[in-house]
């Protein structure tokens, strides 16, 4: 097997008993890593003088030195080493105790009987450890580039104070700082990138440990899953506000107009809000004019992103009273500062909360990236401080503006005006018919009441169920990706399910498969693999005649770019991204194998 050699790590085994080093070590051996044995912890330390090792598996009880005095000794050489703990059960809590001391990124109980479970520990602590690395080489990247850019914009500062000669020379540097811009966009999303399969792994098994199916877990484990899951969610709101900032600052970020029911994307925000309302008690109010159209002509998307980011905003911001969600039509008096609104062809989206309002010194700023009212909102109510900005360059894609009005302790309103049917948009004259016509969506009375039925539909939905025409038992699904924890992952949720699978870690390998294995009913395919990527590997699969109808759902951490057409144009049946939604995924497989 080629491995890069950046690629492999020093791993240092530390355990007394000669057994157990030999067999993490005959386990670790398969991954490619340099392993290397210490029988107490004063040999280790004496390995540690000589050579430098990227991971320590360290036993906490031990002759001479023992594991805590020999992690204490090696962080004051390098304090960046990660250390993996093995303990006896009677053990594991005071392990814990030594979590904020060390960079300790897991704990391994005695007698290790899955090799799976090593691996995976492993790999996921170099990767952890591969991660803070990167992060810190690219903060020290990013305050040089910063500091680089404020010296150019002290010398354009003065340099717009020159003579006429030196317009040349403000305009190359201009040139500098677009194109550090955009450097700075490519960075953001390729990290972005990186960071969701990794995530993947962590939100799908913490999914499935959450679950408790074997029963065996504590309320106080299934307490640290659910911090774990929940965290894993938040990073992933962060890196899509990252990319949907990346997109905009390139100009990549694509507009598709439509008919949208009005009636139907209220519903939705009600969904997807209700249930906060209900844990913070704050009443949430929905809102819809007398006498609006039934419909408007914007993308869907993207008028959701809007008015999710503003609600986000304002349970955020709101401890006691409520939150209104509103579409009317604005007063007539007024007044735009977006030329392309006329009066009569404007719907206001009105989202206003009691919550702590915005002092208007700050109001200025609001909208602006990475600004939050003042630095303790932040620290307070978490945020990137992207979702007004994110929604401002929205507004601005779709022909609208957003208006502002808060006073402090008292509450805020955002206004979004958007065009019913923005100019030069040509629709069937039927779309924009009053909304005085029977409608097959929600009525307006559900709406004005908080849509009661929505809410006990909400409740009721925890799981996608399968299509009740399969059955998973014994089918069988093939999973081709090159990381192994997304593989681990996949794998145990689709058993979970009932559903048989087979592994490949690249294109050629699962070719080989499906020629040797017919049972093999549906392909789970990544995209970015070594040898053959999935776009070939897709290609070659519908080339052949005997699998040309073999189901394909594509799957990528690559969110940027025409990833989804380029996935349906090699073959693929369906398209999603990672971290995966397991439910989605779920409902994906039980289509496609009941047609």
């Amino acid at each position: 097997m080629n491995v890069d050699p950046e690629n492999i790590k020093h791993i240092l085994v530390v355990d007394d008993e000669d057994r157990i080093r030999n067999v993490i070590c005959r386990i670790l051996k398969t991954t490619a890593h340099h392993v290397e044995q210490a029988v107490d912890g004063q040999d280790a330390f004496d390995c540690f003088t000589k050579n430098e090792f990227n991971l320590v598996i360290v036993d906490l009880r031990m002759p001479n030195m023992d594991g805590e005095s020999l992690m204490r000794e090696i962080i004051r050489i390098n304090q960046h080493t990660s250390f993996i703990v093995m303990t006896g059960h009677g053990d594991l809590q005071e392990a814990y105790t030594l979590l904020k001391e060390f960079r300790i990124a897991d704990f391994i109980q005695k007698p290790l009987n899955n090799p799976s479970q090593l691996i995976f520990s492993v790999e996921n602590a170099l990767e952890k450890q591969r991660i803070l690395q990167q992060v810190l080489e690219q903060t020290k990247l990013l305050k040089d580039t910063n500091a680089q850019l404020l010296r150019e914009i002290n010398e354009r500062t003065l340099a717009e104070n020159r003579l006429k000669e030196r317009a040349l020379e403000l305009g190359k540097l201009n040139e500098k700082l677009v194109l550090a811009n955009k450097y700075k966009s490519e960075f953001l999303a390729n990290v972005s990138h990186e960071l969701r399969t990794p995530l993947n792994s962590i939100l799908v098994i913490s999914d499935l440990q959450s679950e408790n199916s074997e029963n065996n877990l504590t309320v106080e484990q299934l307490e640290e899953i659910k911090i774990i899951n929940s965290s894993g969610w938040d990073l992933l709101n962060l890196i899509n506000d990252i990319l949907d900032f990346s997109k905009i600052e390139a100009g990549k970020m694509d507009v598709k107009m439509d008919e949208v029911i009005i009636d139907i994307v209220l519903a939705d925000l009600y969904w997807k809000f209700g249930h906060v309302a209900e844990k913070k008690d704050i009443n949430f109010v929905l809102g819809m004019g007398e006498d609006l159209p039934k419909n408007l002509i914007t993308d869907k998307k993207k008028l959701i992103q809007i008015l999710r980011n503003l609600l986000s905003n304002a349970f955020k911001f709101t401890s006691k009273g409520s939150v209104e969600l509103r579409a009317d039509f604005p007063h007539k008096n007024t007044q735009y500062n977006n030329k392309k609104l006329q009066t009569g062809n404007v719907i206001a989206f009105k989202v206003q909360d009691t919550g702590i309002g915005i002092p208007v010194e700050k109001q200025s700023d609001i909208f602006e990236a990475f600004h939050q009212s003042d630095g303790t909102s932040t620290r307070n109510y978490g945020g990137t401080g992207l979702g007004l900005t994110i929604s401002r360059e929205l507004t601005q894609l779709l022909g609208g503006e957003i208006e502002l009005q808060s006073e402090q302790e008292r509450g805020t309103i955002f206004t979004l005006y958007l065009p019913l049917k923005p100019i030069g948009v040509e629709v069937d004259s039927k779309t924009l018919e009053s909304h005085s016509n029977s409608v097959d969506t929600l009525s307006k009375e559900n709406i004005a009441t908080g849509i009661n039925d929505l809410s006990i539909e909400r409740n009721r939905e925890t799981k996608i169920e399968f299509n009740n025409k399969l059955e998973p038992k014994g089918r069988k699904i093939l999973l081709v990706d090159d990381d192994v924890r997304n593989m681990i992952a996949l794998s145990k949720v689709l058993k979970n399910h009932g559903f048989e699978t087979s592994q490949a870690d690249n294109g050629k390998l699962a070719l080989d498969k499906l020629n040797t294995d017919q049972e093999i009913e549906l392909i789970l395919m990544d995209i970015m693999m070594p040898v053959m990527n999935g776009y070939d590997t897709i290609r070659k699969i519908r080339s052949m005649k005997k699998l040309k109808g073999l189901p394909i759902i594509a799957i990528t951490a690559k969110s940027l770019g025409d990833s989804r057409k380029e996935c349906i144009a090699a073959g693929a049946d369906h398209f999603l991204t990672k971290p995966i939604d397991v439910n989605m995924l779920l409902l994906q497989m039980s289509k496609l194998l009941c047609k």
